[in-house]
């Protein structure tokens, strides 16, 4: 979850001190004002920052403290916020690669259903690289909605490819597929 807020400017006379920086305090909407909230603390001057871990599909309670040498300053507004579904834990299957023309394939595979936890999917992101190079090195290509194929341009012959498929929703990304391995020769595609 991204929280934001408004600097605090780090002068002598708003600070009374030098600006150490930000505390986010959180806590569970099930939590009613907990005693002890759980707090992370962000050293510098910045204007907003990431906690981590959260559970998905919950509701949570931001309140931000800016530190300093003198310690913690007041507490602002409590601030309620939902975090996102579970991305998909199902990957897509039965990925099929099928000649399109001399530097093109098709790509087909089977779309999957998402669960009662789980973000709506909005599009299939696919990974394409060679596979004598490192998967960080792969192009990401995203569909337009959900789609369950999809035509690779621009491909060479001669280059065995790897490729990757996986559901995208708001939680986020979801599992890959299997690598699929294939390549381009002068009549027909391998795979």
């Amino acid at each position: 979850m991204e929280v934001t807020w408004d600097e605090v400017e780090d002068t002598r006379e708003v600070m009374k001190g030098r600006l150490y920086g930000y505390q986010i305090n959180y806590y569970s909407d099930d939590d009613i004002e907990p005693l002890y909230k759980t707090y992370i603390r962000f050293p510098g001057q910045m204007g907003s920052a990431v906690c981590i871990g959260l559970w998905a599909d919950s509701n949570f309670w931001f309140q931000i403290q800016v530190y300093n040498t003198a310690g913690l300053g007041p507490v602002s507004d409590s601030y309620k916020q939902e975090t996102l579904h579970f991305a998909s834990r199902l990957y897509p299957t039965e990925v099929a690669v099928y000649s399109h023309s001399a530097t093109s394939v098709l790509l087909k595979w089977r779309g999957i259903l998402i669960e009662f936890d789980e973000a709506t999917i909005v599009n299939y992101r696919l990974y394409l690289w060679p596979s004598n190079e490192h998967f960080r090195s792969a192009e990401e290509i995203d569909t337009d909605g959900l789609v369950t194929s999809y035509i690779l341009t621009n491909l060479k012959k001669g280059i065995i490819y790897a490729v990757r498929i996986a559901a995208i929703s708001d939680g986020g990304e979801g599992k890959k597929s299997i690598t699929l391995y294939f390549t381009l020769t002068d009549k027909t595609m391998s795979n």
